[in-house]
């Protein structure tokens, strides 16, 4: 084995072992919030007992959690949320008409991740406008870090490159 059949070699298996380590990433199961009740935006005449938020994905008990708050941005929640594989139901204690909002972030078995907000009003309350996210953990992908990504893949496939073009034969030096 020559030289440059060796470095040949090297570049495809480490070109391989980087993309192999990408798949993970790129074949997860799409989650999210599929349903919510009561639903996003919606009025309802009667204060509900607990809030429910289905999902796509199976969630990880451990790390899911809800709070649903008034307009005033007090916490009505009457005890912890139960999961059920793919719902989660926030029992919440409502007394009077009014906005409310359950902000959710919850990890799925697949290891993903959803965070996101749910607007209701009871009575006659008027939803609440709420801004996208959840504390930092959703919302617009920051253009730095995208920077930085693209930058990598472009740098490993120039690396790529030229570890697997072929050098031009030397030819021998004059005597």
């Amino acid at each position: 084995m020559t030289a440059a059949t060796l470095r040949r070699a090297v570049a495809i298996g480490i070109f391989t072992v980087s993309l192999l380590g990408l798949l993970p990433l790129v074949l997860k199961e799409p989650v999210g919030l599929a349903a919510a009740a009561p639903a996003d935006q919606s009025v309802i005449e009667v204060a509900p007992e607990k809030v429910s938020l289905t999902f796509a994905g199976e969630i990880d008990r451990d790390s899911a959690h809800v709070t649903v708050l008034d307009a005033d941005g007090r916490a009505v929640i009457a005890g912890r949320p139960v999961v059920d594989r793919y719902e989660i139901h926030q029992p919440v204690s409502i007394t009077g008409s009014g906005g409310y909002s359950a902000t959710y972030h919850v990890r799925f078995a697949n290891g993903a991740v959803a965070a996101g907000t749910v607007a209701f009003g009871v009575g006659d309350g008027v939803p609440p406008r709420v801004a996208g996210g959840h504390g930092g953990h959703a919302g617009q992908i920051d253009p730095v870090t995208m920077t930085v990504l693209a930058a990598n893949v472009v740098a490993l496939a120039v690396i790529g490159w030229k570890l697997t073009r072929r050098r031009p034969a030397r030819a021998d030096p004059p005597t």
